[in-house]
């Protein structure tokens, strides 16, 4: 608890104000719920922030029933089939989304025929993509085959004592 400099009461909330409209105060001047209750949001109560479920929520749709353990409750049969139909839904934000990329993949897709300039242009980037792929598979195969000779001059190394040559 603090302690108010203005009306000296023990509060949890103290402010020190230490200036006014701009101007800054010769003396800082403090407030607490006591002396200055308008300066100050009522504290939020826990209980107001309870997450009701279940029978708290729609007592109308659960039944009580007693057994040999104590009381609980069972929902109706019109909760079932609510339940199981917003399920079967499923989400409308989600279905809502969809939506829109079906109409927005309708209004994009190309209805006419690609034009001869562009079938050239698209086999020529597939002939470059062929190349690419060629490249890579080569040095791939150059990479492994150095590998190999590194790995068997070691070993040669290792049995005859002769200095190591690096192939590059």
């Amino acid at each position: 608890m603090a302690l108010c400099g203005n009306c000296g009461a023990a509060a949890p909330r103290v402010k020190t104000i230490f200036t006014k409209n701009g101007i800054l105060l010769p003396i800082p001047k403090d407030e607490c719920p006591v002396c200055a209750p308008q300066s100050f949001e009522p504290a939020p109560d826990p209980s107001t922030r309870k997450i009701w479920i279940g029978p708290e929520y729609m007592p109308s749709r659960y039944r009580k029933k007693t057994d040999h353990l104590g009381d609980y409750y069972e929902g109706t049969d019109e909760l079932r089939a609510d339940t199981e139909d917003a399920i079967s839904r499923g989400a409308t934000d989600e279905t809502e989304k969809l939506e829109r990329m079906k109409a927005q993949k309708r209004l994009n897709r190309r209805t006419a025929p690609l034009k001869s300039g562009s079938v050239e242009h698209f086999q020529a980037i597939n002939r470059a993509r062929e190349v690419a792929k060629n490249l890579e598979d080569t040095h791939k195969q150059y990479y492994d085959q150095m590998k190999e000779a590194e790995a068997e001059q070691a070993r040669q190394f290792a049995h005859s004592r002769l200095p190591l040559v690096r192939v590059n």
